[in-house]
């Protein structure tokens, strides 16, 4: 079964190449993240995953620079934080440019 939320992927990939889809707030994007979960972890796993990221990929979001250890977080609608690493690197380098 796992390998319909895979073919979904594939197709979105096929669909909306990299250069056409929206900047993803994460290190991983969302759809290589779900692609990795569901062949690791089957397709439960994955769509969990893709549920969670669905609800925390929003533009409700807060960037959040701490001086003190130079670093940048991202404050969740739902009250999660992302760490630096789990933060696109395009995100955190426009970030700390604009400081």
């Amino acid at each position: 079964m796992r390998f319909v939320l895979i073919l979904i992927i594939k197709i979105y990939w096929f669909v909306f190449p990299e250069s056409k889809r929206r900047k993803c707030i994460y290190h991983k994007s969302c759809s290589k993240h779900v692609y990795d979960i569901t062949m690791e972890k089957g397709l439960l796993n994955g769509f969990k995953e893709l549920i969670y990221r669905i609800k925390t990929c929003k533009p409700n979001h807060e960037i959040v620079y701490l001086e003190k250890e130079d670093t940048v977080i991202i404050k969740l609608a739902n009250g999660a934080i992302l760490q630096q690493h789990e933060i696109s690197s395009n995100i955190v380098f426009s970030y700390k440019n604009r400081i």
